[in-house]
């Protein structure tokens, strides 16, 4: 037990309870359960519920508090309301990590705000670390972990890769992991933060940094809640030699208010947040197609060691638009090595011929 980090709990957990479990495979409570035995889920599970007596052949228990072991990791898809009772049964339990996918917290306001205080309030006088609430859970495809209620899983099994994933937004995660799915792109791990009242987007990028089997990392903000966070979880990146892409909604004013009513988050200057990402080597994108694009050709394993680029084309049309993008992003274009038969060539350009 004490090899096993915090984060690890999320994403490696031996064993998970599900509160609110139900036997419909379509409803929050049935899909983490429904979905990990399909992927195989190398760990035990146990659902609870009162109601039940038993689901998906699994035996089913009224409380946390008569679980045969304590977790490493219990997922809560019961209605806020409740949620209090549960923490406190989870901290009594002895469980390791909680995600959380009740919503009405930070992210309806005032009210909400109060409850996720209280809630957090809780947690602090325990060892129990928080994902959510108001999230989407997380995804281990290697153990077949599907502590997630995404609407991806109907369509199809995630592919297993070596892309580590987190994202504030549970819906745009999953819609990327459809697009990956679609590209061929495997995807490790994935994590949908939500209002991040504990675990944060840099939390798990700073995680996936140590993993040896995470080779590129992307991810979806809308605020952040530290700046020294995220850089210091940058910094992890670049030691570690992996490439980090990341999508950063709420640029407008619109959006920022947008961003407040989806997950809480309070979106700083823009300008700040691309110097950041600047300074510490990540590469943001403005849209979700350049992230499935970037993160498709990072996982291929070869990088620029400088800004040299050669452009070879069957059409001098495309050519001159690439140079002309290459160009825009401060690449040099450069002669092709002698051992290539050049038949014209300008300045920028260059086609070869057989």
């Amino acid at each position: 037990m004490s090899s096993f980090s915090k984060m690890d709990y999320f994403f490696k957990p031996r064993s998970m309870a599900v509160i609110g479990a139900s036997d419909d495979p379509k409803r929050i409570g049935g899909r983490p359960i429904y979905h990990s035995l399909a992927a195989g889920f190398k760990g035990a599970i146990y659902p609870v519920n009162p109601k039940y007596t038993e689901i998906f052949d699994l035996k089913c228990y009224p409380s946390l508090a008569e679980l045969p072991v304590a977790v490493d990791l219990a997922v809560v898809a019961v209605s806020q309301k409740l949620v209090p009772a549960v923490v406190v049964d989870a901290i009594r339990s002895g469980t390791k990590a909680l995600i959380i996918f009740s919503s009405g917290y930070a992210e309806v306001g005032e009210v909400g705000v109060k409850a996720q205080l209280e809630l957090v309030d809780t947690l602090n006088e325990s060892e129990i670390k928080l994902l959510g609430p108001n999230c989407l859970g997380t995804i281990n495809t290697e153990i077949g972990l599907m502590a997630t209620f995404s609407a991806t899983l109907d369509s199809g099994a995630i592919l297993a890769g070596k892309v580590g994933f987190a994202c504030q937004s549970g819906a745009f995660g999953s819609y990327f992991l459809a697009l990956a799915r679609e590209r061929g792109i495997g995807v490790k791990y994935w994590a949908s933060t939500g209002n991040e009242s504990q675990v944060t987007v840099a939390d798990c990028i700073r995680y996936f940094a140590t993993l040896d089997e995470v080779e590129v990392i992307a991810g979806y903000l809308e605020g952040i809640q530290s700046a020294s966070e995220l850089a210091s979880a940058l910094i992890a990146a670049q030691a570690a030699n992996k490439p980090v892409i990341l999508l950063k909604a709420g640029t407008s004013e619109i959006g920022r208010q947008a961003a407040l009513t989806h997950t809480g988050s309070i979106v700083g200057d823009d300008a700040i947040f691309s110097a950041l990402l600047e300074k510490y080597g990540a590469y943001r994108v403005s849209t979700i197609e350049d992230l499935i694009d970037v993160v498709d050709a990072c996982t291929m394993g070869s990088f620029l060691k400088g800004s040299n680029l050669c452009v070879m084309t069957m059409s001098g049309g495309v050519g001159i638009l690439m140079a002309d993008t290459a160009a825009k992003v401060e690449l040099d274009l450069v002669p092709p090595p002698a051992s290539y038969h050049a038949v014209t060539s300008t300045s920028s350009t260059w086609r070869t011929r057989t």
